[in-house]
């Protein structure tokens, strides 16, 4: 409902479990109510119907997690929901395709990238999760779109190895889009952009570190 929500992330203290709405016609910040768990960052993120979910990461204690919460912005409460399947993961991508979120990729409890991709239908909800086909490779801190901006760019597979390739997800089986004409890129910002009333989307990527650790404030579109 034309409202951006920032979670999570870490502070000098520390990790965080709170929770901030942007409005932009009044260009304000509100606090929410935080998430009533362990503090985390490195969690994905998606809009589900009529509330969003955050999904996995790193928590405060500093080990990693597969819970999934959901957010009701309506209410101002949050609702646990069933864990996310396979090896808890920080730093996963989370995208909404047709049905509803996509969790993909991220690092397990041992740095070692992961490329399993998991489905939860928020249209036609059965708590479960439903396996999808597997990345075209492990990455973690990819970045990805929107609804109907299926795209996921960058990451790495390592922390030494980053990558530039760049996939879209519409078909039910990942196929290539063109690399990211920045270079190898881990932790950059993706945003998906939907047409009103057309099929014209359009994605944005850019800022991150590359294989230097050299922080970009470029910005890209992929039409």
């Amino acid at each position: 409902n034309d409202t951006g929500y920032v979670f999570g992330g870490v502070d000098a203290n520390g990790a965080l479990s709170e929770l901030w709405a942007y409005y932009p016609e009044t260009n304000q910040w509100v606090q929410k109510s935080s998430m009533p768990a362990e503090a985390r960052y490195a969690a994905a993120a998606v809009e589900g119907w009529n509330y969003g979910i955050v999904a996995t990461g790193m928590l405060a204690s500093g080990m990693p997690t597969k819970e999934a919460w959901k957010y009701f912005p309506a209410t101002d409460l949050w609702e646990e929901m069933n864990h996310v399947p396979g090896p808890s993961r920080p730093r996963a991508v989370a995208l909404q395709d047709g049905s509803g979120m996509l969790i993909a990729g991220g690092a397990d409890s041992t740095g070692t990238a992961l490329d399993d991709v998991w489905s939860y239908p928020v249209w036609f909800e059965t708590g479960q999760y439903y396996a999808r086909p597997d990345l075209p490779a492990p990455r973690y801190e990819m970045k990805g779109g929107s609804h109907y901006v299926m795209a996921v760019v960058g990451g790495a597979d390592s922390d030494t190895t980053f990558h530039d390739d760049a996939w879209t997800g519409y078909s039910g089986a990942w196929t290539s889009l063109p690399p990211f004409p920045g270079g190898p890129r881990r932790g950059g910002v993706g945003a998906g952009i939907e047409a009103s009333n057309n099929w014209d989307n359009t994605f944005f990527f850019g800022l991150g570190l590359d294989e230097d650790l050299t922080r970009h404030n470029d910005w890209w579109k992929l039409d």
